[in-house]
């Protein structure tokens, strides 16, 4: 009586672990089938890569930065901080006047911050995003993308 069970319970296994054989087959080679990035957009993401790594870094989890206003820079800590996908803009008929084809909009998810207090250490969190670190703008003018609005002058790497 036990081995019917056993032998049951083995071919009920055998097609669970088909069935999500073919489940993870799926799975991979829908990640295959993924478009890679056109040329123009690697280089759109490498300006923008090199744009975050000017204002912060990455440890043990967090991003942290530090503002550049006031008498001295303050150390800000940042919760699960992600870039959304580019988003296309509208064009004006100046900016297409000037040569601009296209302009970008990347924007800054943060779910929470908290700042360095010199004489208290890290103080509470916050929910939301620091003053001005909400994303950043680029165009591209004559085949070239610049970086029109950043978090930079606000913002740089901790020392």
């Amino acid at each position: 009586m036990f081995g019917k069970a056993k032998n049951q319970s083995a071919e009920l296994l055998g097609k669970v672990s088909e069935k999500m054989s073919g489940l993870m087959e799926k799975v991979t080679s829908d990640d295959r089938d993924e478009p890679k990035l056109s040329p123009e957009d690697e280089e759109l993401i490498a300006i923008r890569d090199s744009c975050l790594r000017a204002v912060m870094i990455e440890r043990s989890g967090y991003h942290f930065t530090q503002s550049q206003w006031g008498d001295k820079p303050v150390p800000y800590q940042l919760k699960s901080f992600r870039v959304s996908e580019p988003k296309e803009q509208v064009l004006s008929t100046s900016d297409t006047a000037n040569g601009i084809d296209r302009r970008v909009v990347f924007q800054f998810k943060i779910e929470g911050y908290r700042r360095f207090i010199e004489k208290k250490g890290w103080g509470e969190w916050r929910a939301g995003a620091p003053p001005e670190l909400t994303g950043m703008t680029l165009i591209r003018k004559l085949g070239v993308w610049k970086v029109i609005s950043s978090p930079q002058r606000m913002y740089s790497v901790p020392l």
